[in-house]
């Protein structure tokens, strides 16, 4: 036996956060090693830990025999002391591990460290393999060219300094919090990645601080960040009477506080996700107040928002922060003018995209006079026959959308000619009004005291007319029969 085995099997699991069945099975590994060197082979090793102490015991399974030929793994029964286990014809010889050599208990010894720290490697790594992208607490033990090691009990993480929040200073012993960024075996053993500024570790703070996004009754839609300065936190709840922003902030705002405090003061705005993406894009400008938001290109994600003059700074921020924020939590592209800005734009006819807000409201508010048509399918529109109506709506595209996003060919298979599709997508996509006339004579040949006016400013317009005068909008005309 050899005494202590157990007492320091379970210091080592204590002090490397071990099992004491992987150190067991190691050493037992070991034993075996070094049994096999001093006596040539291990076939007959027997080892066990005494049930009591937890201490090693080695020993010699000999068959018991008449006459004896091989010594190592023959024994007579004269030969067996009152001491050893017998049992099925073969006696249990324990061995006094020291009449192994040096040699043989020096390859033991190697062999246990050896894989005493491959254990503890693996059973690190599944440790925090499965935290991953979880907030663990640690202690700063040192800065080193501006990396930060942790102490995070049975190992060490690094926060390289590209993960650190510039706004942050550490000393030694401090008391931190971190997102577990990665974890993987290295050159020198087992190397966790940190990190205080991934849009994940906010994610897991307002987890931890905010108990109704940790059950999922809040829901967190998307995170950016520009760590040190501003964060932007889009949340929703899928039921509609429940406010998702007000829990976030917490009664007095006890609770974003509690954040910011973590984050050393760094400013966090909480916005309500909203499938309107004006509404959206108003909101993620916050703190600045927009009076109004153009739709550019809904295809390219484009977007050109007006604010008072007094507002400007704020919607743009500090270098561009807020709108720069904005553009990545909403991955669209947000030009920012002010009022006087956007009527100079307008006045020298650069705002050429002005069309599609004022279709957009045409089609809002349709018809105080009933002189257009609200458009939601492209059988609206009467620029097909019914026969190629009728094929589109078959494949489900005479919904506007659909048409819009179908491939031209199909469209081409389906009756409707590339330069018909041409004017459709003009009519839909660059803003035109449909001017609807009930009569079935031509509008060239109505009364002379009968005018047309622009549903948009009023101006008078005529069938040769392929835009107002007045306020620019794209016109189309359409004649119903009888």
């Amino acid at each position: 036996m050899i005494k202590g085995t157990g007492h320091m099997i379970v210091s080592i699991a204590n002090d490397r956060s071990m099992s004491i069945d992987s150190i067991r099975k190691t050493i037992k590994e070991s034993v075996l090693i070094a049994y096999k060197k001093y006596f040539g082979s291990n076939e007959n090793a027997f080892i066990k830990f005494d049930d009591d102490t937890g201490d090693l015991v080695v020993y010699a399974k000999k068959k018991i025999v008449k006459e004896v030929k091989d010594s190592l793994h023959e024994i007579l029964e004269k030969d067996i002391s009152k001491e050893n286990l017998v049992e099925d014809g073969y006696a249990y010889i324990e061995i006094n591990p020291k009449v192994f050599d040096r040699l043989s208990i020096q390859v033991a010894k190697q062999r246990t460290k050896n894989d005493l720290q491959g254990i503890e490697d693996n059973e690190i790594l599944s440790e925090f393999k499965s935290k991953l992208n979880k907030v663990v607490i640690g202690y700063v033990q040192q800065n080193r060219n501006g990396d930060l090691y942790v102490n995070l009990g049975n190992t060490d993480g690094i926060i390289p300094k590209k993960y650190q929040s510039p706004r942050e200073v550490y000393s030694l012993n401090d008391k931190i919090r971190v997102l577990v960024y990665n974890v993987k075996k290295g050159k020198n053993g087992i190397e966790v990645i940190l990190s205080r500024t991934h849009p994940k570790f906010i994610e897991e703070l307002l987890a931890l601080e905010i108990p109704e996004i940790e059950e999922g009754i809040i829901k967190i839609h998307k995170i950016v960040r520009d760590p040190g300065y501003r964060i932007k936190v889009a949340v929703y709840s899928e039921k509609e009477e429940i406010d998702p922003v007000g829990p976030c902030i917490g009664q007095k705002g006890v609770r974003i506080q509690s954040i910011i405090k973590e984050l050393e003061g760094e400013k966090i705005d909480i916005i309500p996700y909203s499938k309107d993406i004006k509404e959206f894009i108003k909101d993620s400008l916050t703190p600045s107040k927009i009076e109004h938001v153009y739709i550019l290109d809904e295809d390219l994600h484009k977007a050109l928002v007006v604010v008072s003059d007094d507002q400007l700074s704020l919607a743009i921020g500090k270098m561009g922060q807020n709108v720069r924020l904005a553009n990545r939590l909403l991955d669209w592209a947000i030009d920012v003018k002010t009022s006087s800005q956007f009527a100079e734009m307008k006045a020298n006819s650069e705002f050429k995209q002005e069309t599609l807000e004022m279709f957009d409201k045409v089609m809002q508010d349709v018809v105080e006079e009933e002189q257009f048509e609200e458009i939601s399918k492209i059988s609206d529109l009467k620029l097909l026959d019914s026969s190629v109506i009728s094929n589109l709506s078959k494949e489900g595209l005479n919904d506007i959308n659909n048409f819009l996003q179908a491939d031209e060919g199909v469209l081409f298979n389906l009756g409707v000619s590339y330069e018909k599709q041409e004017e459709i997508n003009k009519i839909l996509k660059e803003g035109m009004i449909i001017i609807a006339n009930d009569n079935d004579e031509s509008i060239g040949k109505a009364e002379e005291d009968e005018e047309l006016l622009c549903p948009e400013c009023g101006v008078v317009i005529n069938e040769s007319m392929t835009s107002c005068p007045g306020c620019k909008i794209g016109l189309s005309f359409e004649f119903e029969e009888e």
